[in-house]
């Protein structure tokens, strides 16, 4: 049983770690969305999904007070935010 857990351990760890590398993986492409001015080859739907997606891991995790679900998925779901915000700055509108 003490093997199980030390595995148990360490991969509650590197869970957290690709969470987090996961969350702040959005916060490069803000940053280069605003920089560039430039949203080509963003979907708003799948950013819109991710939104939703984080959204609920994050209330998940408050309803069982799990802080390696929530802290990641808090801020990814920041990070999606700005995503969204900025390609709805920036994206091109249909001329009328």
């Amino acid at each position: 049983m003490m093997v199980l857990e030390n595995y148990a351990g360490v991969l509650a760890i590197c869970a957290t770690i690709t969470g987090l590398a996961m969350a702040f993986s959005y916060f490069p492409e803000a940053y280069q969305m605003w920089k560039t001015k430039n949203v080509k080859g963003i979907s708003p739907i799948f950013t819109v999904v991710l939104f939703f997606a984080a959204t609920a891991w994050t209330l998940y995790g408050l309803s069982i007070s799990n802080y390696p679900i929530i802290i990641p998925n808090a801020i990814a779901l920041v990070g999606i935010i700005l995503v969204n915000v900025l390609y709805f700055r920036y994206c091109e509108k249909p001329k009328k």
